[in-house]
């Protein structure tokens, strides 16, 4: 793998994070 996909990685996992935690806020 090389840098840049490890990198939109990260980025993936953190814009997950947050999807996450908005759909939580609005569920409860």
């Amino acid at each position: 793998m090389s840098i840049n996909s490890l990198n939109f990685g990260e980025k993936g996992i953190i814009q997950n994070i947050e999807g996450n935690s908005k759909l939580v806020k609005r569920l409860y």
